[in-house]
């Protein structure tokens, strides 16, 4: 779905969306904008890869990153086990998120003065806790 499919949906605006690379998230956030649209304020939006466009942009997309050298070892190991006759195991992974501005988080204005914070794992501030800015992260540099 593209951003005018969005703008011109009767119901009005999702919550959130959630875009398949930071590039998109970008040109939608860029879109809304020329619309009228805040972002976050009236509506979040997250990318999936953290580029660092995503993480420069005028406003920082949060974006979960993509496990390239994690994928490549799982792929190693799945065909190597595969090879043998063997089951290979599931392919389990932490998430690591960059929270940028476009999901409204309130701890980007810390993580932004000690450059942008990677957080692991699920962020309290996505259930949507009113203490969001006391959430745990641990920015890493």
């Amino acid at each position: 779905m593209c951003a005018e499919q969005l703008l011109a949906q009767e119901n009005g605006l999702p919550d959130a969306v959630a875009c398949a690379n930071d590039q998109m998230a970008i040109g939608l956030c860029k879109a809304f904008a020329e619309h009228g649209i805040r972002v976050p304020e009236d509506i979040a939006v997250v990318g999936y890869d953290s580029t660092y466009e995503g993480r420069t942009s005028p406003k920082s997309v949060t974006s979960a990153m993509i496990p390239a050298e994690e994928f490549g070892e799982y792929a190693f190991h799945f065909l190597m086990t595969h090879m043998k006759g063997e089951t290979p195991e599931s392919f389990l992974i932490q998430p690591h998120l960059v929270f940028g501005e476009s999901c409204g988080c309130q701890r980007i204005s810390s993580l932004h003065q000690q450059g942008m914070g990677i957080c692991k794992g699920k962020h309290p501030a996505a259930e949507q806790q009113p203490s969001a800015a006391d959430a745990p992260c641990d920015p890493l540099l």
